[in-house]
């Protein structure tokens, strides 16, 4: 997986640091990835891309630089366990991918399904964190027994002025190059 999706996942379960200095950061960031079990084939879906149906879009191994018998994986899905107090039991899903539908990083929580409820095959409500493309916090409500979806969005917030709001990546330079360590895992060497 890549490092930004397990900054992401470090970000939101890591516990509370004792101060919000850059070294306390860190450690609680390490202490979460330390806690995350071993992932299993049987947690793991990989995956090649292939041709659009229609012939509109090539398929991984229709590229000339790609060997035909590669079996290089361009999906994966992985659900991982952070062996801690608080998150026991509870599964963090992680996906990757190139060439898929649509491009996004977002969090999405799910919440448990109440015990007493007339609607048994719904899905659960999310809070969803979205990082890309477009910035977005919203919660995600399923309703009724048809599963429609209601989402109280709340638009990103640009910079001062007409200009837009740096990417996730000129944000994160920007705050090495300002100094702000806590952005980043380390080990300690």
């Amino acid at each position: 997986m890549q490092n930004h999706l397990l900054q992401m996942l470090s970000i939101v379960a890591m516990e509370a640091p004792l101060s919000l200095s850059a070294e306390d950061v860190r450690d609680e960031k390490v202490r979460l990835l330390r806690a995350i079990t071993p992932i299993t084939v049987a947690d793991t879906v990989i995956g090649q891309y292939t041709a659009d149906p229609n012939g509109k879009e090539p398929g991984y191994l229709d590229d000339p630089d790609v060997p035909k018998d590669s079996v290089t994986p361009t999906y994966a899905a992985c659900c991982l366990h952070i062996n801690n107090t608080r998150w026991q039991g509870v599964p963090f899903i992680m996906k990757s991918g190139k060439a898929l539908d649509e491009k996004k990083a977002d969090i999405r929580i799910q919440f448990k399904h109440p015990v007493n409820t007339l609607f048994e095959d719904i899905s659960p409500n999310e809070l969803v964190l979205r990082v890309g493309p477009e910035e977005a916090v919203y919660v995600s409500e399923n309703k009724s027994i048809s599963i429609s979806t209601a989402d109280h969005r709340r638009p990103p917030r640009t910079a001062v002025g007409s200009r837009s709001a740096p990417d996730r990546c000129q944000q994160r330079r920007t705050g090495r190059v300002a100094g702000r360590a806590a952005e980043y895992s380390h080990s300690r060497r």
